[in-house]
């Protein structure tokens, strides 16, 4: 071998090359992924929905990411808070099954949604009061 550095350069530079390519795909792959997972912003109304959302869904997400958000009240007594609780999860449920009904084309989900928002609405009322 002549010159080890003209040997070596090459396979040197090929494997930046290739670590940079690796790496710029996995950045690709990384935003491709964030695009895709990005939701509508809470200002947004839903009948605005982003690509490839129905309105619906993106009512459905609303639902969901505002009842995280609601405030939940801790008095200190397990059976109070439980109530409290459950009675601000049902009602989510209630407005999700509202949105499936109006937005919603399966027979079978509706037929369920119809019978979880009856359960869910007297559930409320009988939890209401231990949360006083």
């Amino acid at each position: 071998m002549k010159n080890p550095v003209a040997f070596a350069l090459p396979m040197f530079l090929g494997a930046g090359l290739a670590l940079s390519v690796s790496a710029c795909a996995e950045e690709a792959k990384t935003a491709q992924t964030a695009d895709s997972t990005m939701t509508q912003p809470a200002s947004m109304p839903a009948d605005h929905a982003m690509p490839g959302h129905s309105a619906g869904s993106m009512e459905l997400h609303r639902i969901m990411t505002d009842g995280q958000k609601k405030p939940m009240p801790m008095s200190g007594d397990v059976d109070k808070d439980f109530a409290a609780m459950m009675s601000i999860h049902h009602q989510m449920a209630i407005d999700m099954a509202d949105v499936l009904l109006e937005s919603g084309s399966n027979a079978e989900l509706k037929a369920m949604a119809v019978k979880m928002k009856a359960a869910q609405q007297e559930e409320i009322k009988q939890m209401e009061q231990y949360t006083k």
